[in-house]
């Protein structure tokens, strides 16, 4: 196995920023980076992974943290195998096959429009699944073989969709550079748009996360008004239909970075959804920095009690009626 270049990315986030921290783990995760050790994260090296990962060491420089970015060269075909293994994919498609294949077994008693919109879903997470698969191997051939043959079975008269694979640049260092290419720091996407996701059923974790109870808010107010929203224990199995936030297989969210996600996918930035993002995050990982952050936190506390759920509902609505309009 040749040796080639890898990009090292050290960093020392700034204290008592609780929301950077978050917003910076979700940017490396967008990029498909692997954590080597606390701060130290790897990516194979290419102009593109180069651009954004300077970019994301400026931008934390800037808040005064500190960041080195260094290209470095595997010394050893072994040390070059265990890089690889930290970006193996193959349980994550494993998790997306289970999770499409139970989903579309529902799906044929949907009408055409709407199966159509539950295939354009679980392409989307499996195109971003296939985007930080950069070694791709039997399981990336046989995961897109498996959505390719079902699409083309449930939608006929619709063009099949083809997934982008992530193209490197393995050349060593010594080797003659190429001129980097301008890329964001994560990939963009065309945002989702909310009118195909009215009037459909959400299901959100029975929990007390602030990040949970705002997407829910963003949700109800600025992307289905008509939603219907259900909460979810442990055990409970959503309904086939559900939209699914921060639960397990969910298309949207995933611990605490539901409320940015859904932000990023619908294309909704204004300013109110970032000072949101921020105080939620900082809320969820324990920083109380913020005034208002204490009595949010004993509020959120109430919330989680309120019975029945329809009214958690409500009340979580309020809250963050109240936040947006002192925000």
């Amino acid at each position: 196995m040749p040796q080639a270049d890898w990009l090292l990315l050290l960093l020392t986030p700034p204290g008592g920023q609780s929301g950077g921290r978050i917003r910076l783990w979700r940017t490396l995760r967008s990029l498909g980076a692997a954590a080597l050790r606390d701060s130290t994260y790897l990516l194979p090296y290419s102009s593109n992974h180069e651009a954004a990962l300077a970019e994301v060491a400026d931008s934390l420089q800037a808040e005064g943290g500190e960041a080195q970015l260094l290209r470095i060269c595997s010394r050893s075909a072994s040390q070059e195998s265990g890089f690889r293994t930290l970006f193996e994919r193959d349980n994550d498609y494993q998790e997306w096959l289970h999770g499409f294949e139970q989903a579309r077994r529902e799906w044929i008693q949907l009408d055409p429009p709407t199966r159509l919109r539950e295939y354009e879903t679980w392409r989307h997470r499996l195109q971003e699944l296939v985007s930080t698969d950069f070694f791709p191997a039997a399981a990336f051939d046989n995961t897109c073989a498996t959505y390719l043959a079902a699409f083309r079975q449930d939608c006929p008269g619709h063009a099949a969709p083809n997934f982008e694979t992530c193209e490197l640049d393995r050349s060593p260092a010594d080797s003659e550079p190429t001129p980097p290419e301008p890329a964001p720091a994560a990939a963009a996407q065309r945002p989702f748009d909310p009118a195909d996701y009215q009037n459909r059923v959400w299901a959100l974790p029975l929990c007390s996360d602030a990040t949970i109870l705002a997407s829910a808010w963003l949700i109800c107010r600025h992307i289905d008004s008509d939603a219907q929203l259900i909460w979810l224990a442990d055990t409970d199995t959503p309904p086939s239909q559900a939209v699914r936030i921060g639960v397990p297989g969910a298309p949207f969210g995933g611990e605490y970075s539901a409320f940015a996600d859904l932000c990023e996918r619908f294309g909704l930035d204004k300013p109110l959804f970032a000072r949101l993002d921020g105080l939620t995050a900082a809320i969820d990982s324990g920083d109380l920095s913020h005034p208002q952050a204490a009595g949010i936190v004993a509020l959120l506390a109430g919330i989680r009690d309120v019975r029945p759920l329809t009214e958690r509902s409500r009340a979580a609505l309020q809250l963050f009626d109240w936040l947006a309009d002192g925000a």
